[in-house]
């Protein structure tokens, strides 16, 4: 049996049921919009025990599939709202929505296969859509995060589903595709609770007798049962569908194996469920080799991916997007690494004036100590491992004026990157903001005597001479004189390295 016989082929051939239903046209009574219901979800099952024998535009069908389930769902709600409910009712519901909550994880996959592979340009600068932008107002104040629930109460929500499961497994006993969708979804939706891995375990038995009768009878092979002891003993199973379930195993061991395993069976087209496990992974080592495996795929879509989520409020979404785009390892990720660490980080900026002696220094230090630990340590590291393209990737923020160009000057200059001062020197102009005049002078203080050349060329452009000579005296310590040029030579010639 081909890899196509997998749970998601399963969902998107639902769609080809030909019934085309609308809540508005239900019938004259409930009696007919029930029946027009189950006769959908009727049609929609019996089309899911063929799955693994289409060979139909799976992309496609998945948004009928989707639109289908949603118009059943209207005609169940015009029956209760007419006619009442009952505990039968409120069963065949259930398991309709669970129907529905499968398919709309499976519709972004089914999404991305239709466009072709075209990447579609944004449509605004990212970096000017981040607080500080250019000509951008001040950005709204971040809405209260929602409290989350406290564990017990997870559980308890949890096992309430594992008990809908269960109630359904008894009463349809033969329906193995349906009891394991029932079982999915309280894997997905409770990936750390006790119910969760009980829930996995009876998802992937009903997965497997499912495949077993697609074939005809002929036995799936199941791999050795897991055990929490003994990781090492663990096979994975050899069938996408089985893997993809054990990627949501309570155990990182066993995470651990099925993303290998997965990588071998379907190659890229397991982008999307290391995507989906990279954002919920919360174990060091299977995040690595997620991490690793996505860059060493080398999709266009993976760079799409970090740069959506380097938008989100939450340090340890910045911190696993940062490692993500180090290890892409492209000029553009550097433009990923900044735009994280300015959502997440505040802001070293002093409103002390620059132009009081003694500020270039101290301010300086308060840099090394803002990249010293937190996200920006982090997005350090990751940009020095990328060498010169994190560099040229860096330089490259600073075509604007945001957030993300403060942030990129100041990472410049931890990294002692002496050849881009000119980039950096350019930002001492009088008509930019003293927040940006302020860390050009703190990145270049700390790049050191190696910037002095780049700041003695900016005394000929009267629109960098005054900050130029500012940032001279206080590295140097030589005053500003008729004939401070020279003394500044001078002083750079005598204490450079040889």
């Amino acid at each position: 049996m081909r890899a196509v016989s997998t749970v998601i082929a399963a969902i998107l051939l639902l769609g080809a049921a030909s019934a085309s239903l609308r809540a508005q046209d239900a019938g004259k009574s409930p009696e007919e919009a029930l029946a027009q219901a189950r006769k959908a979800v009727s049609e929609g099952t019996a089309l899911l025990r063929q799955a693994g024998e289409s060979d139909g535009d799976q992309g496609a069908l998945a948004r009928k599939a989707l639109k289908l389930f949603e118009q059943a769902q209207k005609l169940y709600e015009f029956y209760v709202n007419k006619a009442g409910s009952s505990p039968k009712i409120e069963d065949e519901i259930s398991h309709m929505q669970s129907l529905i909550y499968w398919s709309r994880k499976m519709t972004p996959l089914a999404s991305e296969e239709d466009s072709g592979g075209e990447e579609k340009k944004p449509k605004s600068d990212p970096e000017k859509d981040l607080p500080g932008g250019e000509d951008q107002p001040p950005p709204p104040a971040p809405e209260p995060e929602e409290k989350k629930p406290e564990t017990a109460d997870l559980d308890s929500r949890a096992a309430a589903l594992l008990a809908q499961a269960e109630k359904y497994e008894k009463e349809n006993p033969e329906d193995f595709f349906a009891i394991s969708v029932m079982y999915f979804k309280v894997v997905d939706q409770f990936r750390n609770s006790p119910s969760a891995a009980k829930a996995l375990e009876k998802c992937l038995e009903y997965q497997r007798r499912h495949l077993e009768r697609s074939a005809g009878g002929k036995p799936a092979p199941a791999p050795p049962a897991p055990r929490q002891a003994d990781p090492a003993a663990y096979v994975p199973p050899s069938e996408p569908m089985l893997i993809r379930l054990n990627l949501r195993h309570p155990d990182p061991a066993i995470r651990l194996s099925n993303v290998h395993a997965l990588v071998s069976a379907v190659g890229k087209k397991c982008i999307p469920d290391l995507q989906d496990l990279f954002l919920a992974e919360g174990d060091a080592k299977v995040l690595d080799a997620v991490v690793g495996t996505l860059a060493g795929l080398k999709d266009p879509s993976t760079v799409k991916f970090a740069l959506k989520w380097a938008k989100e409020r939450g340090a340890e979404t910045g911190s696993k997007v940062i490692r993500l785009a180090a290890a892409v390892g492209k000029a553009e990720c550097s433009r990923i690494i900044m735009i994280a660490v300015a959502v997440n980080a505040d802001s070293v900026y002093t409103s002390q004036r620059p132009l009081n002696r003694g500020f270039v220094e101290p301010y300086a230090e308060k840099v090394r100590d803002a990249y010293g630990s937190g996200i920006r340590a982090e997005a350090l590291e990751g940009l020095g491992r990328m060498g010169d393209e994190g560099v040229s990737g860096l330089r490259s923020c600073l075509k604007a004026r945001s957030q993300v160009a403060r942030e990129a000057i100041l990472c410049l200059g931890m990294l002692k990157d002496h050849r881009s001062s000119g980039y950096i020197s350019f930002y001492l102009q009088r008509n930019n903001a003293m927040a940006f005049r302020s860390e050009a002078m703190a990145a270049l203080f700390i790049i050191g005597i190696e910037a002095v050349p780049y700041l003695i060329k900016n005394l000929d452009n009267p629109a960098l001479r005054i900050w130029s000579a500012y940032q001279l005296r206080e590295m140097t310590g030589q005053q500003f004189t008729a004939s401070a040029a020279d003394r500044w030579w001078a002083w750079y010639n005598q204490n450079r390295k040889k």
